[in-house]
């Protein structure tokens, strides 16, 4: 239900712009997204890892976002826990293994890294501000559900600095954005992306049918450049462990 109302309220703000403005703005808004998702699906990868828990060996899927042409790239942490090896998928279709360059389980972000030979050239992403993204902003998702490549939803920033905890109730970073973009198993790792072809974000989970969350494109950069220099994330500890409360406390 709340799918079609979200279709009806978008196709009548459409109408009633078109009919202020006399353009055709159906067109228009299809050919921005069109364009934005023909830009950024080279970008994006799918990875598959083996992964090992109690001896038991099991296969994991995700997206990953090409940072770097030299073939860095950006997932969630959780896609490659407990690996023992990861192949990475490009658009192209061609197949690499990666290495992990290092994680950061607080921010659920991870840095791996193919290589490439050199007549392999990739395309790497356009990084935005995600300082700049305001709620009510269209934005685009772009990533692998349940294994299907380079799958394209479209919605809107639901909601800024939201608090989760993953499954395990393990503390994650208190500002994750929400969006009403399709954040589906499989899609972790892959871009939130606003109209201008600047990725804002990178998917980390779903809740529901409506409810994604997105890791902040700029903590993204840092975590990104800290691994790059070093491997790891180093932070101070006081022994404290804090959390902001919502409104069921």
């Amino acid at each position: 239900m709340k799918i079609y109302l979200k279709a009806f309220l978008i196709a009548t703000a459409f109408s009633v712009m078109a009919k202020a403005q006399g353009l055709d703005i159906y067109d228009q808004m299809q050919d921005v997204i069109i364009s934005v998702s023909e830009a950024v699906k080279p970008t994006v990868v799918h990875i598959e890892v083996v992964k090992k828990h109690n001896d038991q060996k099991f296969k994991g899927l995700g997206s990953g976002l090409i940072v770097r042409e030299d073939g860095y790239i950006l997932t969630n942490e959780h896609v490659v826990d407990r690996q023992i090896n990861i192949t990475v998928t490009l658009e192209s279709k061609l197949e690499y293994p990666a290495e992990v360059v290092g994680v950061d389980k607080l921010t659920d972000l991870a840095l791996i890294k193919i290589v490439i030979p050199p007549d392999v050239k990739l395309k790497a992403a356009k990084l935005g501000n995600s300082d700049s993204v305001k709620v009510g902003q269209w934005v685009i998702a772009v990533g692998n559900p349940y294994g299907f490549d380079r799958t394209v939803s479209f919605g809107i920033i639901s909601g800024k600095g939201r608090v989760l905890n993953m499954p395990d109730n393990a503390p994650l970073l208190n500002d994750f954005i929400q969006t009403d973009a399709a954040i589906d198993p499989g899609s972790s790792g892959g871009p939130l992306v606003n109209l201008h072809e600047e990725v804002v974000g990178i998917n980390s989970i779903g809740v529901g049918r409506m409810q994604g969350f997105t890791i902040p494109i700029n903590v993204a950069i840092d975590v990104m450049n800290k691994l790059m220099s070093t491997g790891t994330i180093e932070r101070g500890y006081i022994g404290l462990v804090t959390q902001p409360l919502n409104r069921s406390y």
